[in-house]
């Protein structure tokens, strides 16, 4: 709700405990939410390219690493990953 939540006791604009619970009143929580998640997308991107470049310099691919396997579509000329391969045939 624009009024701060959706209970008696919430108070628009903060976070206040009553009774041993916290009440969370923001205005507008969905409009918080594209931050986060481009901090949570920041994140995997870089824990991501960690991965196939811990050195930072060079890309190492261990292509019996899962996450390294399941992204991979091309390798040394061929498509190398199974729906995309089924998909081009």
């Amino acid at each position: 709700m624009e009024h701060g939540g959706n209970c008696a006791l919430s108070e628009a604009g903060k976070e206040v405990l009553k009774h041993g619970v916290t009440i969370i009143g923001y205005p507008n929580i969905p409009a918080m939410m594209p931050v986060h998640a481009s901090l949570l997308y920041a994140k995997n991107i870089l824990a991501f390219l960690n991965l196939i470049s811990p050195d930072g310099k060079s890309a190492v691919l261990d292509l019996e690493d899962d996450i390294i396997k399941g992204s991979l579509i091309t390798h040394a000329g061929e498509i190398v990953h199974p729906a995309i391969k089924a998909a081009v045939k």
